[in-house]
This record gives structure tokens, sequence and C-alpha cells, in this order.
């Protein structure tokens, strides 16, 4: 919020045009690299399970918490964004073309509250970085527990390996970082935006057939763009030229749409018919 005033009394007021060609698009395939959908998944179970331990155990009572955490979280993100979106558009002309993610993002702070603005934006996102891998490693330490029937031994194991993993990993430029991890996320961020938008959907339209069918399709369709991040795309171009949104990385928008209409046509064809 801070940002967005000060952005706003600081410059001419005029808002530049993106240089993107399609700025909607490569912004939804930037998002991919905050981690913050993987994250907020992660984030929930752990939440859901903290709720238990302080005997929030109702499903009503865990909906109302989780209802009023996300409505503040999502709002905070909607004004963190929105001012690194509308500060980035009033100061763009100030940014070498060729500027790294850090040059533009280090620069909107200085720009925007001076030398403060450098010290506010690296606890910022130190702490944002802190809480995201406080995430992640705690949910997959969780699930490794679960499969091993509770075990307090591979929990630790699984903490321990995955936080030496991040500190070796978060020594290097965080450029080399966002290659590193580009291919991974291109094949498991449509999977966890499925999933979240299913769990959204009504239950009457999400059985478990579309369930399925929605994610395998997802996963499949996915392919594609997980090869393209690893310059490899060219083997599939044959294929991917006749699915929708391919160009753009997202060849597997339509397909799970079509997939998820088709499955529920079904399943209330078969529920027309056995009544």
């Amino acid at each position: 919020m801070v940002i967005i005033v000060i952005a706003i009394f600081t410059s001419s007021g005029t808002v530049n045009p993106s240089t993107f060609t399609t700025p909607f698009v490569d912004g939804i395939l930037e998002g991919y690299q905050t981690f913050d959908a993987i994250g907020g998944v992660v984030v929930g179970a752990v939440i859901i399970i903290s709720l238990n331990l302080r005997g929030h155990t109702s499903f009503e009572a865990k909906k109302e918490l989780i209802m009023k955490a996300g409505f503040i979280a999502g709002t905070g993100l909607f004004l963190v964004y929105g001012g690194l979106i509308l500060s980035g558009s009033l100061f763009s002309a100030t940014f070498a073309e060729n500027a790294t993610r850090i040059e533009v993002l280090s620069g909107l702070g200085t720009k925007t509250l001076g030398n403060f603005g450098a010290a506010f934006l690296s606890i910022s996102v130190a702490l944002a970085c802190f809480t995201t891998a406080v995430g992640i490693v705690t949910g997959t330490a969780d699930y490794i527990k679960g499969i091993f029937k509770g075990s307090k031994t591979a929990y630790i194991a699984t903490a321990a390996i995955a936080s030496v993993i991040g500190i070796i990993v978060g020594s290097y430029q965080v450029d080399f970082i966002i290659t590193l991890a580009v291919p991974a996320l291109m094949f498991l961020y449509p999977i966890t935006i499925v999933l979240i938008l299913l769990n959204v959907v009504p239950k009457r339209l999400t059985s478990s057939l579309v369930f399925k069918g929605v994610a395998i399709t997802t996963l499949v369709f996915s392919i594609p763009d997980f090869l393209g991040s690893l310059n490899l795309g060219h083997l599939l171009d044959p294929i991917t030229q006749w699915i929708p949104f391919s160009t753009q990385s997202l060849g597997w928008v339509f397909p799970a749409f079509i997939v998820f209409i088709f499955l529920n046509v079904y399943s209330q064809g078969i529920k027309t018919s056995n009544s």
C-alpha cells in the first residue's frame, strides 16, 4: 500500500505501456516463479493440522477460520502485487529494457522510498521467502512422515535435507535459481492451479471421475510446456501447433476445460439413465 501511494506522488503519473507482447499471459507465467500457489496449498495443509492441534476440529470452524485467513492474505497479496505493477508501469522508462528482475525490484524500492525502501524491500523479501520455505519444508516433511507411518525420524530427516538443499540453492544468483526451477514449475503449477479450481467448484461438478480426468489431462498437456522450458519444445511441434494457447505456454487450459465439461455431461447422463 505504501508503495502505491508513494509511487503516485513521486512520479509524473504517466502509466507507460507494457513492453510484453502478451502482458496477461506473461504475468501468469512469471507468477509461477513466486511459488505462491504451491506454497499456499502446502501452508494451507499446515494450518489445518495446526487447527486440529488447537481443538478446532469441526469442518465449519475450520472453514470459517480459513476463509478469514484467506481473505486477509488475498488482500495483502493484491495490495503488494498491485503496488508493484503500478510502480513498474510508472517507473518503467527509468530502467534499461534488458534490466534483470533484481535490478527492477531493488530499483523500484529505491525510487519510491529511497534508502528506506531498499531496507524495507530486503526485510519484506526475507520474510516472504522464509514463510514460503517453512511452509514447503514442513508440508513436505509431514507428507513423508505420513508415508512412513508417522515416523518422527522421517519428518526430521526430510526437513533437515530440504533445509540444506534450500541453503545450497539459495546461495546462487536469483536468475540461476529461476532457470533451475522453471522446468519443474511449468510441470507442477498447472496441476496445482487445476486442483485449487476444482476445490472451489461446487461438489456436484467435481466427482472423483472429473477430478481424475481433469488432473490427468492437465498433466499430459503440461508436458509440451515442460519440454519448451528445456528448449526441447520443437520435438512436439507437429502436435502442439493444433492446441489452443500452446504458443503462450498455456496449452493445458483448453483441454482441461473441455474434459471438465465432457465428464460432467457424461456423469449427468449416467445419473439420468439410472434414475
